[in-house]
């Protein structure tokens, strides 16, 4: 979404409309402009108006080692699927540019036991390549747009007056110690970014905070949290196990007073869980920052908890970037390294892309 939507609107990438009028605007673009797309997974309207797959968007998927699913949201079937397999993909020299966020580099460190130097990757910005550090990812010229970060959203009305909300709230903030995420809630079954990401180094709370910013106006409608005299907070989740996400939110965040049952839905089907959230089903669930739109435009949920990965922005965001390795650049630091990209600008047509989905 912020990439695209930043080279649309800077006559980077040109807008297409799909002569036969099934797909939407921004996905056709984008499989016309790139040569070879991954941007798996679907949602509802797009990139097919009818909500369906849109093959060229996961053409770039197929060529991950172990892929056996290219249009998946799901890492196990389609390798380059989210953040961290949109820098796996072009790490591979699949693609070669990753649309991600900010802290990828440091969440796929860390998810693969990995210790890779950001002095390999540059940032494509409007006036070039620069250097992979935060003095740049912050300038204009640099990011492709800013993003709120994973929240926990539950139904409108569960408000912070109810003792269990409040209960639920102040575990949730790590009961205010230096609102530190509990390291025990971000892994579920071996995966990693369960509830927070691994980059995640503050939650806050935000259920009386407006998100807004050029991309997701909608977020200034976000207020409170849904009524509830319950005892248990009822998790839907859409990866690992119920007995699992029980085990290990109870470990994280139980008390005698506060205790969690998951509800599991089918694999990376985040919008059931959004409408089990909705429908009463469930209490809450963990969304991305790009599903927050949906969730509170199309559910009417709001944000109680978010994190937050220490960047300027304040509170609960992420800057988008566009990575790509060093070698690919035609110049770094006035060095001729003699590569075809010359930054976030028409030297991308024709590349390969590697997206989040």
């Amino acid at each position: 979404v912020l990439p695209v939507g930043k080279m649309l609107s800077e006559d980077i990438m040109p807008l297409m409309q799909d002569p036969s009028g099934q797909v939407n605007a921004d996905a056709y673009s984008t499989a016309q402009f790139f040569s070879k797309v991954c941007a798996a997974r679907t949602v509802t309207g797009g990139p097919s108006k009818d909500g369906s797959t849109y093959t060229p968007l996961c053409e770039l998927c197929g060529e991950a080692s172990g892929a056996t699913s290219p249009c998946a949201g799901n890492q196990e079937l389609n390798p380059y699927y989210d953040y961290t397999g949109a820098f796996r993909c072009m790490d591979d020299d699949s693609g070669d540019v990753a649309f991600v966020k900010h802290t990828t580099l440091e969440d796929y460190n860390e998810e693969n036991g990995l210790n890779k130097e950001a002095s390999n990757y540059k940032l494509l910005c409007n006036n070039g390549c620069q250097d992979y550090k935060p003095e740049n990812w912050v300038k204009n010229e640099c990011k492709t747009g800013e993003s709120a970060s994973n929240a926990v959203v539950a139904k409108a009305g569960f408000t912070t007056d109810n003792a269990l909300a409040a209960a639920a709230v102040k575990s949730l903030l790590n009961g205010g110690n230096g609102n530190l995420p509990k390291v025990a809630a971000k892994a579920i079954n071996g995966n990693k970014d369960f509830f927070w990401g691994m980059s995640t180094d503050k939650v806050k709370d935000v259920t009386g905070q407006d998100f807004k910013n050029q991309f997701f106006q909608a977020y200034e409608n976000f207020k409170e949290i849904r009524n509830s005299d319950m005892s248990t907070i009822r998790v839907c989740i859409s990866k690992g196990s119920e007995e699992s996400c029980r085990n290990t939110l109870m470990r994280a965040y139980g008390s005698s007073s506060l205790s969690f049952e998951c509800v599991k839905v089918a694999d990376d089907a985040d919008e059931e869980c959004l409408q089990k959230v909705k429908n009463q089903e469930a209490d809450v669930t963990v969304v991305g920052g790009n599903e927050l739109f949906a969730a509170n435009n199309q559910y009417s949920l709001a944000a109680i908890v978010a994190e937050s990965t220490g960047t300027e922005l304040g509170d609960a965001s992420y800057y988008g970037v566009a990575l790509t390795k060093r070698e690919n650049c035609q110049t770094v630091d006035n060095d001729n390294v003699g590569g075809p990209i010359t930054g976030l600008d028409g030297s991308l047509k024709s590349k390969k892309a590697c997206h989040t989905g």
